[in-house]
This record gives structure tokens, sequence and C-alpha cells, in this order.
């Protein structure tokens, strides 16, 4: 008999049909509970936290997509001549008469930057007629914005161009730099030698993001080339039965699988309400760098706080009853056709994933088009488009950075992998095939992720890849070598986009 437990007889886990039931509503629950928190912020910061005075705040965020799209413009206009600079404003999605309103105001610098001042007025003249419908909606709303359209208006009129820095204000200063950012000092330094030390700095980088530019291009080649040959070949010899699947169907009647799930995010949840009590206390009473302060040291809290759920999965099959070689057979914690076959496949599989990611990213393309086209036609503001939490994280300064690499790069690879390969997946592939339960299972993980419904569709399509790995291999270390693999490629493309727009 084969000593790879994956080749075993199914065994008979702990647990009964009642301990499924109430794992269920348990996990149901909790997961209702923690993607609510995720959504809508539920017992996020303190109420002086969450509603600053308006007018000290910036339009945008630092990595809001026009905030993004607008450095990367920027970056790669300085590349161009001026002559050719004004059709990166269409091409960047800069159009003041879709983007919504706090975006399009704080565009307009960057507009200025590459179509020039009359750019910036046509883009102004679309502005203005959205900035009094507004008023006739929401008047507090038009009064924090309408300084910033006549600020604007003030800069680029001709017969006042004061865009010049020796004739701004220290009020214009001050509110170029408290409400347009990045955009803000742009504007100010519009006119200065492109080698001026307050003006290189925001318009280098242009070949960095052509060198970026050029690995997300070769990483979509990798996945479609060589990826989409390697899924369908699997697909196929797996369909008709080449390869034999090494993840069997667990006997009846357990429970282990689905109180693995449960634990998780109950924990998870308990993590999330007492991070929350703790950076209430911490930044209660407090404003401006100190606030900022003590928000980091709350996240280097909170992520520091997660590995400790890892024991917490690990050892739940032993309190269960389980004996080790139990607990590896359950979970698929053993070496499979041997460690470095299953690290192999785990790269290969992680290559053949990579189309369902794309093909999850056109999905989610498309949601977000009709849901602005069905905006637009019912005549509402457009919203401002997701943005990647991380992208704030990374661009962190201190132990941050590290810390969230870390967990992306080990902690979740090995916690998610065991509680939904290697446990949910497990327990659902007893009763359903396993495109359904690997489906199921990747609704779940998903969810647990804290990103905006919109855009879970590549998350979705990505941990069904995962689900199909396990369910070839049986060992979960294909599966944490793949998800590894993809956190490490994401992290690192996130970090250099970070380092290049600063």
């Amino acid at each position: 008999m084969s000593n790879d437990p994956a080749m075993l007889p199914p065994r008979q886990d702990p647990g009964s049909r009642k301990a499924a039931l109430i794992a269920w509503a348990v996990l149901i629950g909790a997961a209702v509970a923690v993607f609510s928190i995720q959504q809508f912020g539920v017992g996020g910061k303190p109420a002086q936290a969450q509603m600053p005075n308006p007018e000290s705040q910036p339009l945008v965020g630092t990595f809001d997509a026009p905030a993004l799209t607008g450095k990367l413009m920027v970056k790669l206009g300085g590349l161009l001549p001026a002559d050719q600079r004004a059709g990166l404003v269409a091409g960047g999605g800069l159009d003041a008469g879709t983007l919504p309103l706090p975006d399009a105001i704080a565009s307009v610098p960057i507009v200025a930057e590459l179509g020039g001042t009359d750019a910036a007025l046509a883009a102004l003249v679309k502005i203005k007629p959205r900035l009094e419908k507004l008023a006739a909606d929401k008047p507090e709303d038009a009064a924090v914005l309408r300084p910033d359209v006549e600020l604007l208006e003030a800069l680029y009129t001709p017969a006042t161009p004061t865009y010049d820095p020796a004739q701004l204000s220290d009020a214009q200063r001050q509110r170029l730099d408290a409400r347009f950012g990045w955009a803000g000092k742009l504007a100010q330094a519009r006119g200065l030698p492109d080698t001026d030390p307050a003006r290189a700095p925001l318009i280098d980088g242009g070949w960095h993001i052509i060198a970026l530019v050029t690995l997300v291009v070769a990483f979509i080649a990798l996945g479609l080339l060589v990826g989409l040959p390697l899924l369908i070949v699997g697909i196929v010899r797996l369909a008709a039965k080449r390869d034999r699947p090494r993840l069997e169907r667990m006997a009846p009647g357990g429970s282990v699988g689905i109180e693995i799930a449960a634990i998780f995010v109950v924990c998870f949840l308990t993590l999330k309400l007492v991070v929350g009590l703790i950076a209430a206390a911490m930044t209660s009473g407090k404003t401006g760098p100190a606030l900022d302060q003590a928000e980091s040291q709350a996240q280097i809290i909170a992520l520091s706080l997660q590995w400790l759920i890892l024991p917490a999965v690990l050892l739940w099959p032993r309190i269960r009853g389980l004996d080790w070689a139990g607990s590896r057979h359950a979970l698929g914690l053993h070496s499979g056709a041997g460690v470095f076959k299953e690290l192999g496949a785990g790269v290969v599989g992680y290559i053949a994933c990579l189309p369902l990611l794309f093909a999850g990213a056109v999905v989610t393309m498309v949601v977000l088009l009709i849901t602005q086209a069905v905006q637009a036609a019912l005549g509402h503001e457009p919203a401002s488009g997701p943005v990647n939490p991380l992208l704030e994280y990374f661009g962190a300064s201190g132990l941050l950075p590290v810390l969230l690499t870390a967990l992306a790069v080990i902690w979740a690879p090995i916690v998610e992998e065991i509680v939904f390969r290697g446990g949910l997946l497990r327990q659902l592939r007893g009763p359903l095939n396993i495109v359904i339960a690997g489906a199921l299972t990747a609704v779940v993980f998903a969810a647990m992720h804290g990103y905006p419904i919109s855009v879970m569709a590549p998350l979705v399509a990505l941990a069904l890849g995962f689900s199909l790995l396990r369910y070839w291999r049986g060992s979960l270390i294909a599966c944490v070598v793949a998800h590894a693999l993809h956190n490490a490629l994401v992290s690192g493309l996130l970090i250099l986009l970070v380092s290049i727009v600063g």
C-alpha cells in the first residue's frame, strides 16, 4: 500500500451531522458579519476620525483612481514632446464630464500639465454646471467644492495667470496642498524648469512605468500563451480520467472540515472587533500626524495578531480527536507524490490558473462599465471606482509594508489553504462534484477578503483554480505554492507601482 496519505482509503472524520449543521450556521453567520464589516466599515474608526472637517480633507486619496492615473499620465508625458501630451488626457480617462465631481476637480491640474491652460479651462466648463446641479441637490457638499473650482479658475484664467509660483498667495498654496495633494504640488511647479527640485520628482519616472507595464504584459502573455494550453490539457485529462484525482471523497458523517472553516471565520471576526476597539482607543482625541501615527500602530497590531489564527486552525483537528496522521490526511498536509513534484505542480498549476484570473478581470471590467452606463442613464453622478487598499499599506513607511508582505506571502497561503482548500473544500466535496464544491469554496474565500462585490470575480476565479489544483494533487503543497507565488507577484508589482508614483 502506498505511503501517500492521499492514496489511503477515506477515513471517518470526527463529528456528526448535528455538529456540521451547527458549524454551518456559525460559519454563515460569522462570514456575513465579517463581510458586512469589510464592506461597510462597521466598527471602524471613531466618530472624530470618520467625519473630519471636509475643508481640510483631500479631494481624492493618494491612490484613488484619478490620482494614480494622473501621476502615471504625467510621468509618461514627460517622455513625449509637449504637443503630443494632450492625447494622454482622453486616453487616461481624465474627462471632467464623466469622472465623479471631486475626482474631476482634482484632475484639472493634471489636465493643465498635459493639455495646457485651454484644456484646463475646457474641463472647468464641464465642471461648473455639475457643481450648480449639486448645489441644488446638496448645497452643503457644493459649498465645500466651490472654493476649489474658484481657485482653479484663478489659476488658469489667461487674464490672471497665477499659476506662476511667484504669484500664488499663502492661502492658495495651503489649499492646493490640503485639497489637491500631489496635483496641487504639480500646479505650483508649473512653469518651472523640468530639472527644478520642486518639479523633477513630480514628472520623472516615465521609463520606470514602461518597465512596469512591460512586466505586466509579460505576465499576461505567460498566462495566455502558456497557461491557457496547460489549463485546457489539465481539464481534458481530468475529465477523461487520464490523471486520477488524488482528493478522495470524505467518508460521510464527519464535520471537521466545516468546523475548521467556522473556527477560522469566528477567529477572524473576533480579531476584527478586538482590533476595532484597540484602534478606537488609540485614535481617540487625536488629529493630524498623531492620528496617522496611531492608525499605523493599530494596523501593525492587527497584522501581528492575525498570526494567532494559524495555531487555532492547525490544532482544531487534534482537539476533535484526530491523531497527527489523520489531520495530515484530512487537510492535505502531506508530501503527496513527493515534495519536489508537488512544488513543481504548484508552479505549473499557478500558470494554468492565470487564464481564470484574467477571465475574472474581464468580468469585473464589464460589470464596472455596465454600472457606469446605468448610473449615467439614470442621471446619477458617477461613483468613484474601487481602490486597492493594499496600495495604502505598501505606500506606508516603517514596519507596516514588511508585516503586510509576510502576511501575504507566508501567512495567507498557509492558513487560507488549510481552511478553504484543506477543510471546507474537502467537506463540500463529500456530497458535491468538484466544480460546485470548488465554486462555493471560492465564493466564501473571496467574500472574506473585503473587496467590493463588483471586483470579486478575479479572486473567485483564481480560488476556483486552487480548488482544482487540490483536487488534482491531493496535497496542499501545490495550492500553497501557487497561492504564495500569486501573492508575491502581486505584492511585488504593487510595491514597484507605489515606488514609481510616490
